[in-house]
């Protein structure tokens, strides 16, 4: 991830980049802008870039683990992607829950703590 702005002291604002590669030989890039934060436990964003929508990230502290809840509501903005999404879905969904599992493992990796359990919604 690479901000590329910094956005007001509370983190408003910050936009930020970065740059996926799935399983199936494609990649992604993507820029989020932080839109929405309530301390401590919930920030929502915007995506532009390859993918456009939204996606929330909230966390829930409990028996000294913290949950993170993604919540991500995207489409693809490449129109070759536009076009197969119809019949290629199941492949874009298995991509995406295993580039979520990796920036899962990254994060936890970044902060020095592990990971209970991963589990994906997509669909």
């Amino acid at each position: 991830m690479q901000e590329r702005q910094r956005g007001r002291p509370d983190g408003i604002g910050q936009k930020a980049t970065s740059r996926w590669q799935g399983p199936l030989g494609y990649s992604l890039e993507i820029a989020i802008e932080a839109v929405e934060r309530v301390e401590p436990n919930r920030l929502k964003g915007i995506a532009s870039g390859d993918l456009r929508g939204s996606g929330s990230w909230d966390l829930t502290a409990a028996d000294g683990w913290t949950t993170v809840c993604f919540r991500w509501d995207v489409s693809p903005t490449r129109p070759w992607m536009v076009v197969l999404v119809p019949v290629a879905r199941p492949l874009f969904v298995k991509g995406h829950d295993h580039v979520m599992e990796g920036g899962a493992e990254g994060l936890a990796g970044h902060l020095g703590c592990e990971i209970r359990g991963f589990t994906s919604e997509s669909g």
